[in-house]
Formats: structure tokens, C-alpha cells, sequence
């Protein structure tokens, strides 16, 4: 399954985050949910690459950095901004944070992740990939694997602009033949 971008990125960085990748225990990760600041993860929307082979990278570089709930993550901000930059910065924060919120949401009607809400604080959620959810993680690692997924799903569309383009240019001879 292809998924839009940002559903993509976000499910490839709580993959990279939850899994162990040297572990071969994985059933451990998938009964409990790992608790995270929400918040902590519209650092994954920001830029993506130019070169879409690189984003991948990114995304993993960016996940490893995003630390669970009560794991000494310390937040900083710098001291020296203008209300302007202030400003920018809060409108950049809200736009993710509605594009992380819209792709969690989509990734749980898919029945890729699970949400649960932290007892007693608002902004910590807990965050469990199902076992499909999961498996299309791992697909989503590998250069290989992603890129036979893109075209298992868009390979009817590539038949069709082949065949646009050779219609294309036998309209043209047409035309050109009749004039």
C-alpha cells in the first residue's frame, strides 16, 4: 500500500523509533505502547529532501532524535527572537501539528497505528503499530522495497501515459499527413 506522504514519513519515523532494528524480539513493541510528547513529532514534517531517495534518511535521522515520554527530553528554545520570528515560528508549529494530527488520525482509520491517551497529561500520547502497521514500516526502510511498492500501485498510470504519449504523436502525424 502507498500511502500519501506525510502518512508515510510518520509511519516510517515511529517505525525507526519503536523498533529496535538490531532485535529480534519484536513482539515485545507490539503489545504495549511507546508514550511520546506528540508534539515532539512535527519535527518529521518540517522540510523534507529535494531528492525524494534521501527523505527516507531524513526521516530515520530525525526519529532516532525524537525521545520518549520521561526519557530526560529537554526542550530548548532560543533566548534572542524578535515577535516576529515568534510569530513565524508558532504559525509553522500549527500548521504541523494539524498535518501530524490529520496524518495520525488517517494512519489509525487504516488500522496501521494505535493512540492512547496518557492518563493524566494532555500533550503524551502512546503510540503501538499494529502488525500491519508494522510490516509496511519495514517495507518503507528499504530503497528497494518502497520503490516496488510505488509501482505495484501506480503501474496502471504509467500503461496510460505511455500509451497518451504514442497517440500523441500519431495524432500529430495524422494532422501533419492530412494537412
Amino acid at each position: 500500500m502507498w500511502l500519501p506522504r506525510d502518512e508515510r514519513h510518520i509511519l516510517l519515523a515511529y517505525y525507526t523509533n519503536i523498533f529496535n532494528l538490531d532485535d529480534k524480539d519484536i513482539s515485545r513493541y507490539l503489545e504495549q505502547p511507546k508514550f511520546f510528547h506528540l508534539s515532539d513529532w512535527t519535527v518529521i514534517l518540517k522540510k523534507s529532501q529535494r531528492i525524494p531517495i534521501l527523505t527516507p534518511l531524513l526521516v530515520k535521522r530525525r526519529a532516532i532524535k525524537v525521545n520518549a515520554y520521561g526519557n530526560n527530553n529537554m526542550r530548548t528554545g532560543e533566548q534572542n527572537e524578535n515577535l516576529e520570528q515568534i510569530k513565524k515560528e508558532i504559525k509553522t508549529i500549527i500548521k504541523l501539528q494539524r498535518r501530524l494530527d490529520i496524518a495520525n488520525e488517517y494512519l489509525k482509520t487504516r488500522r496501521l497505528i494505535e493512540l492512547s491517551p496518557h492518563e493524566s497529561i494532555y500533550d503524551v500520547v502512546g503510540i503501538k503499530l499494529t502488525v500491519g502497521g508494522y510490516d509496511l514500516g519495514r517495507k518503507y526502510t528499504s530503497c528497494l522495497i518502497r520503490s516496488g511498492l510505488w509501482f505495484a500501485e501506480y503501474k496502471h498510470h504509467w500503461i496510460w501515459i505511455i500509451v497518451s504519449f504514442l497517440g500523441g504523436i500519431i495524432g500529430g502525424l495524422l494532422v501533419s499527413w492530412l494537412s
